[in-house]
């Protein structure tokens, strides 16, 4: 039988709801990416920019370069080449 911890059942439950999950780097809180774009005064954070609501770390996802392909119906579609993540002044 397989053990399942805390952690992995708060995983399981966010995405039973069609959320996704997002844990932190640091604490390793988990929650909705809803709950970490938005600061700790209730306002949504820049796009990308995601906070921690237990621990305030803050992190923005940024992506160089840009390829561009073609999709079957020929519409250009962007796609980043490379995707860095750094770690941000938190927001109040």
């Amino acid at each position: 039988m397989v053990k399942i911890t805390p952690e992995a059942r708060r995983v399981l439950d966010i995405c039973a709801m069609g959320d996704i999950a997002m844990s932190c780097g640091k604490c390793g809180h988990v929650d909705n990416l809803m709950a970490f774009g938005r600061s700790p005064l209730g306002m949504d954070l820049p796009r990308g920019t995601y906070q921690c609501p237990a621990c305030r770390r803050a992190i923005e996802r940024r992506s160089k370069g840009c390829q561009i392909i073609r999709l079957a119906n020929g519409e250009p579609f962007g796609v980043p080449e490379r995707i860095e993540i750094h770690s941000v002044p938190s927001y109040l």
